[in-house]
């Protein structure tokens, strides 16, 4: 639940589990801490050093701001941001390991669009290129943690920063463009030249 509670928090998403433990840095965005969170129903069967659980005393802070209706929205922004993500990735080859997303998370299989390239060799070439990636084992995967064949992306610091879905769309595109060069030097740097652009005209919030 670490990646997921902010958007349970928000109601953008529902689940199922009773008791969750998370981490109040990742998708809030906030402050480190471990916030323990669980169904209201399970209130009168839980303790008072149970509800106090949190590893980090800003973290309350944090989920307060959840409630808020501005993060509610920033919650959904984020899946409609991955969501566009994901389809500017389908139409131009790649395979998703779901599909699709209903959450801030992609698994991209780069083997249906190179079968040769690698989770690692893709995140270099991408983080050359001003384009943050993990490389990232999939289901089944034939190769190793350190040479995986695929990536993971993420949407919550782009829409910290205020990107919406058509900056995504081109953030996709970019994509395709860096992995189908094959890492050319020149292709990079020009993409390197419009991330950078992209990331002035939509800079982290103070």
């Amino acid at each position: 639940m670490i990646h997921e509670l902010g958007q349970v928090a928000a109601r953008s998403i529902r689940h199922l589990d009773d008791i969750w433990h998370t981490c109040a840095c990742k998708y809030y965005p906030g402050p480190h801490g471990r916030p323990l969170a669980f169904h209201w129903g399970l209130h009168q069967v839980t303790t008072n050093r149970i509800t106090r659980l949190w590893f980090g005393s800003r973290a309350k802070s944090t989920a307060a701001e959840a409630m808020r209706p501005e993060f509610k929205a920033y919650a959904e922004q984020i899946i409609k941001n991955c969501q566009a993500l994901a389809q500017s990735l389908l139409s131009r080859g790649f395979r998703l390991v779901t599909g699709g997303t209903d959450n801030h998370l992609l698994l991209v299989d780069l083997r249906s669009y190179n079968e040769n390239l690698t989770g690692a060799t893709a995140e270099t070439w991408l983080h050359d290129a001003g384009i943050v990636v993990n490389k990232n084992l999939i289901p089944y995967d034939p190769r190793t943690a350190s040479e995986p064949s695929g990536v993971r992306i993420g949407t919550p610091a782009l829409t910290t920063r205020g990107l919406k879905e058509e900056h995504l769309c081109r953030i996709g595109q970019w994509i395709d463009q860096v992995l189908q060069s094959g890492g050319d030097a020149k292709v990079v740097s020009n993409i390197r030249n419009e991330t950078a652009e992209l990331c002035r005209a939509f800079p982290v919030p103070m």
